[in-house]
This record gives structure tokens, sequence and C-alpha cells, in this order.
């Protein structure tokens, strides 16, 4: 299983991450499939997959398995020999994080007020944290002028929330924009993302209608066989 693809900022190569050594780990080489494939440092024995890529190239974000806290919020260097920080670690679920496109700020989702919420911090990890979403949110993406954070809510609504994020960061109020019913099956947990200007979404969406596959299950063949 090779899942989560993540691009670096030029473009140039994928993070990824695979189980096939046993646990998720983060794995990095050239999109054009040329030549070798990195294997970037592990926080930890639990699975480990990247999220996003910082705009200086140097470093992936990553959520990484921690035991009974779920998951926790990691910066894995993409240079050989360096070791991975933890960005956010807390009781609760921490994850989907996702640089700014100028790559000062984080924003993230966690569990820590019994739901899942947006957050934004300072990716250096000084100050404190601002919450973005107001009723519940995941899945954050940021806008690629840095001016809005997209995340869905907990009704499947694909929602809008202005932001400033220069030397300091102020979240405006979030606007709904539509329902966005996403496949939820599988290990991959990334199903939609927002264009660069934010004005088309790409939405993995289940397949509705006539046209959808149907499984026909016959049981007792045999004797149904015996009759004809």
């Amino acid at each position: 299983n090779e899942i989560n693809p993540v691009w670096s900022p030029d473009g140039e190569r994928l993070a990824y991450t695979s189980d096939r050594a046993g646990a998720f780990r983060i794995h990095a080489r050239a999109a054009s499939g040329v030549g070798g494939e990195d294997t970037l440092a592990s926080p930890g024995p639990g699975a480990t997959g990247p999220t996003s890529w910082s705009r200086d190239g140097r470093t992936v974000a990553a959520r990484c398995q921690s035991g009974s806290n779920g998951w926790d919020v990691w910066l894995v260097p993409v240079s050989a020999g360096a070791r991975p920080t933890v960005f956010v670690a807390t009781p609760f679920n921490d994850q989907w994080a996702r640089f700014s496109p100028d790559g000062q700020w984080i924003a993230y989702q966690s569990f820590q007020s019994g739901r899942n919420e947006i957050y934004v911090q300072a990716a250096s990890g000084a100050g404190g944290k601002w919450q973005v979403s107001t009723a519940g949110g995941g899945q954050p993406w940021w806008r690629a002028d840095g001016r809005e954070i997209f995340y869905r809510a907990p009704d499947q609504t694909i929602t809008a929330a202005p932001v400033t994020a220069g030397a300091t960061f102020e979240a405006g109020t979030p606007v709904s924009l539509f329902k966005a019913v996403v496949v939820e099956a599988g290990f991959s947990g990334v199903r939609w993302l927002p264009s660069a200007d934010g004005q088309r979404f790409l939405v993995n969406t289940p397949l509705q209608g006539p046209e959808r596959a149907r499984f026909t299950v016959v049981t007792n063949w045999t004797a149904e066989l015996k009759r004809r």
C-alpha cells in the first residue's frame, strides 16, 4: 500500500507513505520516477504519513501514530541524518497539518475540544494557536495566496475561512460553500482539495445513479443447474 502523495514545492519530487516494510513509513523520490528512493527518518514505531511539504523544500509535515494518543503532528526533515521534531502532541488526535504558502504558518486538525476543529500555529512553534473553524472542521487546505483556509465541516460542507497570515495571524468568519459527499473507505484520507485560486474543487465522490456497480449473489446455484 503506497498512499497519501505530497508534492514538493518545486513539483520535482513526491513524498508518500508505504507499508512495504511493515508499519507505514515516508518515502520520497523524483516525480518522474527516475533515480532511487529516499526513506525519511521516522519519529517512532507507529505509522507515519506526509501531509504537506514546506516552501523551502527542507521539511515534510507528517501525521504520526502515537499509541493511546492517536495521532500527533511531527516535522520530518528531508535531508539524511536530521532528526524529526514534534510540532503538536496532545492527548487528542492532531493531524492533517498543512504549511501556509509562505511557510510561516501551519494549519492542522485537532480533537482537543471534543470534536475536530481547525487550528493555526506558527511553523516555528513559537507563540500560541488560533482556532479557525467555529462549528467543527477537518482537513484544512490553504488558498495559494494564503488568504483563505478551506476545510470540511461535520455536515460535509466545504467551508472557506478568510485569514490574514503575515507577521501575525487573524481568522475571519467562515462561509459555507457547498456540500461534498466524499468516499470514506480505504487507507487514504485525502478525498478533496481546492485549486490554487480556490475557485474549483476536486472531490472524490461515491458513484451514484443507475451506472453504479451492482453485485448479484446466487445461492444454491447447483440445484438450479439440476432443474435445467
